[in-house]
Parts: C-alpha cells; structure tokens; sequence
C-alpha cells in the first residue's frame, strides 16, 4: 500500500513537472510553423534573396539554395545551442550572432549567445522586432540567415574577395538596422556593449570654396553673416529609445478609394506621437506632449499588431503597420523625386519635387530637362537650394543663402528610393 502510494504521489509530480515544461515551452515558441505558409513564403523569399545575390553567384543560389534545407539545418544549430528553434529570443539572437559572426570573420561563444538570449527574454521586444514574431517574418529572418551563412562560406572557401566583401557589407547593414554602427560596438560575455564614445572634436579646415565641414562629413557651403534661421545639428543619438513606424490606411475622397500610409513617432517607453514631422534628435518629447497633448498617445504590442490608444478616443488596433529603415551617417541619396501633396513645412511648402544627387546637393527649383546641363543652374538657386546630410533618422537642409532646416527622415523597408521626408513621403520622378 505504502509503495502504491508513493508510485502514486511519485507519478503526480511526475505529470505536474512535465505540464510546467510543456506551458513554458508553448509560452516560449513564437509559432508553430504552419507547412502551407512555409512553402508559400519558401518560393517568394527564395526569389529575393536570389535578386539580392551578385550576379556571378545567382545560377549557384537558384540551383543550390533550398527553403525546406536551410530551415532544417536553421533547426539543427539551434537544438545543437539548446534552445528552441522557434522561440522569440532563438530566432532573433541567430540573425545577431549571424551578422555578427560575418562583420567579424569569427565565431561567437556559447557563453555570449547565451546572454544575448537571456537579454532578450528579460526584455519586452526581440532586436528585430515585437514579440511574438509571427511566422513570415521569423521563416524569412532565418532563410536570409542562412543566405548569407552560405554565401560567407562560399566566398572564405574559394577566396573570393569579392563575394566576401559583398557578404560583409551586407551584414553590417543588418546590423546596423538593429544596433547602429558596428564599430561602436563589441561583444562580450555579457552581451552586446557600446565602446566608450570618444569626445567630438570640431576640425578647422582652411576657408575655402565649399566651407566647413560638418558632423556627417559633408561639406556644406559657406553661411552669410546673417542667417532668416538658426537650428541644431543633425545627430543621431547611437543608443536611440524611439523608431518611426508607417500605417497603412485606406481613405475616401472626392476621387475615389486611396491608400495612405501615415507616419508615426513610436517611443520605446509606450508613448507614440502622430502628426510628426520633426527631427526626432531634437524634440523636447516632454514638452511637446505638453503642449500638444491630442496628438500624444500610447502603444503596446498586440500579437503582431499594435495596439494604440489616443486622448479621448478608444483603442485600436493596427493590423497593417511597418518599420522604416534610418540612413546611414552621411549616406546620399541620387535622382529626381515627387511626393503626392506638397512638402509640408518651411522654405519649400510649395514644391512637391526634389533633385538630390551624390555629391550632397539638393535642389526644391525647378529642373531644365532632364540633362545635367539644365541641373546645375537649379542648385545655384540661393533660397530652394543647397546641400544636404543626412544620419539616421534626420536630414539637415543647408540653403545657399545659409538658411537650415532639419526634419524627421526614413526609407521604405526594401529600397533607399521611396522615403520620407518630414511627414511626406517621395518616390522616383522617370
């Protein structure tokens, strides 16, 4: 009887141990991956990700690179690292360690993978987007994962210093959308950290055509005495606490159905603020709430969506919302662009087309054709033109007539040819 009982009592802790673990282990998975969506989403990324490879390697990945093997494989290093292979924390610290690994030509410990997931299980969003992350974009994460843990092995083992440098610059780009710069950053057993920032020190260059050089790099021309304004540098803080996310609304006008996607300032602490426009590097978040308090509100995720409560309103939830990519510190931007309606603020409220070219010149003039001939004399234009820069998630307009003008700027998530400006949002003039 005695030992009845105690088989017993031995078979129930038995049973409650192992509903905890199964809790926790649904609690911990992101998805379940769902076969149908998996082959679906197999073939569109398998097609991008052979776009996104170098020519010369194109026929190799379209031959070679299969959806169903690298997730298996994904799969295989992830129960090899203990970790379950889609879980949150699992699928966002291989897409760190993976840029990681490239950017350095190294392998990462299993000490510091650890902390990198323990980091983010403590936090209440993953380093590539909310928890939970639903399947299509946790099976695209790991395939482009994969992609590019190939194309690095192909180019160390046949030496090629072209692919490798590709494969390179393309991981630091991922990185940089997650952290910011690489070489502010090193890894260690405590996870991520940020060097110690050198203090900034502004160089005196000789007074020639072209002026001082910025903080971007960029040389800007030479301001007059007087100036109609004054305005802070363009800065983009390396640890920001905010992102600017995109909705996608559809609206009813006099002409017909439309589709819009509004711009929003989304605070890492939950507040969110709608009608914004400005640089984010220099706005009083304090104040501006403050004195605007409507359109001030707050945010939490939802599944795969946001939840957004505004001042008097009821909460909603957005179902079709997406990140904006910031630029590179003095990234440029080359071609002509339109917006829909005319730019929304300052010296060139009434012009909805701009010139930008490689050489950091912008120009609100109108253009003479189409030939670099008719350009030039459009970016003389002392007060709708000048030069520009551009850090993260702000640009700095310089007019030649030494006016400056700052505001909020992104890209679109898949190109550096549809972004923002402002609230405006600009897409290539043919």
């Amino acid at each position: 009887m005695q030992r009845d009982v105690l088989c017993s009592n031995e078979w129930r802790r038995a049973t409650i141990a192992a509903l905890v673990a199964a809790v926790l282990c649904i609690d911990a998975l992101a998805y379940e991956p769902d076969p149908a969506l998996r082959k679906s989403l197999g073939k569109t990324v398998k097609q991008e990700l052979i776009e996104a490879t170098p020519q010369a390697q194109r026929l190799s990945v379209r031959l070679s690179f299969s959806p169903r093997v690298s997730l298996r494989d994904y799969e295989r290093l992830a129960k090899k690292a203990g970790f379950p292979a889609y879980a949150d924390c699992s699928i966002a610290t291989f897409v760190e360690v993976t840029n990681w690994q490239i950017i350095q030509g190294k392998d990462v410990t299993p000490e510091q993978i650890k902390q990198l997931v323990a980091s983010c299980e403590s936090a209440t969003t993953t380093a590539i987007g909310p928890k939970p992350i639903p399947q299509a974009q946790g099976d695209r994460e790991i395939l482009r994962g994969m992609w590019q843990r190939n194309l690095a092995f192909v180019g160390k083992s046949l030496r090629d210093e072209a692919l490798s440098a590709f494969i390179r610059k393309d991981a630091a780009q991922q990185f940089y959308q997650i952290h910011g710069e690489p070489d502010e950053w090193h890894l260690t057993a405590k996870g991520f950290q940020r060097k110690p920032m050198a203090p900034v020190v502004a160089a005196e260059v000789p007074a020639e055509p072209g002026g001082a050089i910025d903080e971007s790099g960029v040389v800007a021309p030479p301001a007059p005495e007087s100036t109609s304004s004054t305005s802070t540098l363009v800065y983009r803080q390396t640890d920001e606490d905010f992102d600017i996310v995109m909705r996608t609304v559809t609206r009813y006008g006099l002409s017909g159905v439309y589709v819009e996607n509004e711009i929003y300032l989304r605070l890492k602490d939950g507040r969110i603020k709608r009608r914004f426009s400005e640089n984010p590097y220099a706005l009083d978040t304090q104040l501006s709430a403050a004195r605007d308090p409507e359109n001030w509100g707050n945010w939490s995720p939802s599944n795969a969506s946001l939840q957004v409560k505004w001042p008097g309103d009821a909460s909603t939830v957005w179902e079709r919302w997406f990140m904006t990519r910031p630029a590179q510190r003095g990234q440029r931007i080359s071609g002509l662009f339109q917006s829909a309606d005319g730019f929304g603020g300052g010296r060139v409220a009434n012009f909805n087309t701009v010139a930008f070219d490689a050489d950091g010149r912008f120009t609100w003039a109108a253009l003479k054709g189409g030939d670099t001939g008719g350009w030039l004399p459009a970016y003389d234009d002392r007060r709708r033109a000048g030069r520009y820069s551009i850090d993260g998630h702000a640009i700095r307009l310089t007019f030649n007539d030494g006016t400056v003008e700052e505001y909020a700027f992104c890209f679109y998530p898949k190109d550096n040819e549809h972004f923002v400006i402002g609230s405006n949002h600009f897409t290539p003039l043919d």
